[in-house]
């Protein structure tokens, strides 16, 4: 059990890292304009 809940919970945190990395830099480059 563990080890399926880490296996689904892996990619959700990267994709969460990644949107927030994304999220980050166009609100930098529109704080920018």
């Amino acid at each position: 059990m563990a080890v399926k809940l880490f296996t689904v919970a892996g990619p959700v945190i990267v994709y969460g890292i990644s949107a927030s990395v994304i999220y980050g830099v166009i609100y930098w480059v529109v704080q920018m304009l």
